[in-house]
């Protein structure tokens, strides 16, 4: 039952999923796990207060399951609440110091609300544990351009391109940062990479597109 849950998690069909994690919690109402997976479901559904709800059970249950204050974190983010948010990530940083990825989560809401000595200080234990992550490179980078060294954004932005290159969201913000640094053909040259790649995703394609009409 539970196998056949995720499995149909793993493969987008989340109301299939749905039904098998609650025929699941009928059976072991005290499954943390469970919530947490349907709350990763009702996110990808675009139901964030039912995943709120269920994030909330899964806690409920075991209060120092990190993943689920992470996404918990990303989910009040997403909703303007960002001091409920960086307390939720900052639990799940307590919970596990060693894990660079919450981290970098915590540091991205810290960013998005100017709190940057605080972010970077986040990134910088991050790549202490994990100096080729990607993420908190790119994070970094993100923090450089809310900074305005959009010099050191670009450095930051590619580091991270040369240890995963399919990450077109990192693309699109090496591009703003080049064209901030006034290096305006590269810049050009990473949104035509964007718009004309096959499996670049839609959103970044259009926003890449807007980006070069208005050069």
């Amino acid at each position: 039952m539970l196998v056949l849950a995720n499995a149909n998690r793993e493969r987008g069909r989340y109301r299939d999923a749905l039904d098998g994690y609650r025929a699941y919690l009928a059976i072991v109402p005290t499954s943390a796990d469970a919530h947490h997976r349907m709350a990763i479901c009702h996110a990808r559904l675009g139901n964030v207060a039912g995943a709120l709800n269920e994030t909330d059970a899964a806690l409920a249950i075991d209060p120092r399951f990190a993943d689920a204050h992470v996404l918990r974190g990303g989910l009040l983010a997403g909703r303007g609440r960002t001091d409920d948010a960086v307390r939720a990530l900052r639990t799940a940083v307590d919970i596990d110091p060693e894990n660079a990825a919450y981290r970098v989560g915590l540091a991205r809401v810290l960013t998005s609300v100017g709190r940057l000595d605080k972010a970077e200080a986040q990134l910088r234990r991050a790549l202490e544990r994990q100096p080729e992550n990607p993420d908190a490179h790119a994070g970094l980078g993100g923090l450089f351009a809310a900074r305005g060294r959009p010099d050191a954004a670009v450095a930051e932005f590619e580091r991270s391109l040369e240890i995963r290159r399919d990450a077109d969201d990192v693309r699109l913000d090496l591009a703003r940062a080049l064209e901030a640094a006034g290096r305006a053909a590269d810049a050009r040259r990473e949104l035509e990479r964007l718009t004309s790649a096959a499996a670049t995703p839609a959103d970044i394609r259009a926003a890449a597109r807007d980006r070069l009409r208005r050069r």
